[in-house]
């Protein structure tokens, strides 16, 4: 599941209220879990937030580079 792509389908990132309702929407799916697998360099606000969430709920993180290859935890 990719929330920012899911959520920004009919909420607005824009409205502030909106951006936050998506935000916390996506930690309660984070929650369901098995699993994160983090794709990319670059993290932004809301990823390190789920970052944080998901250890502190012990659900193991993947990390990715750019070029799909697994990388070491962050």
């Amino acid at each position: 599941m990719c929330p920012h792509i899911y959520f920004t389908q009919f909420l607005d990132d824009g409205n502030e209220t909106e951006r936050r309702k998506g935000l916390n929407l996506a930690l309660q799916m984070l929650k369901r879990c098995k699993e994160m697998w983090m794709f990319g360099d670059t993290v932004s606000e809301g990823m390190q937030n789920e970052i944080k969430a998901a250890r502190r709920w012990n659900i193991p993180i993947r990390f990715f580079d750019s070029k799909q290859r697994e990388v070491p935890g962050r």
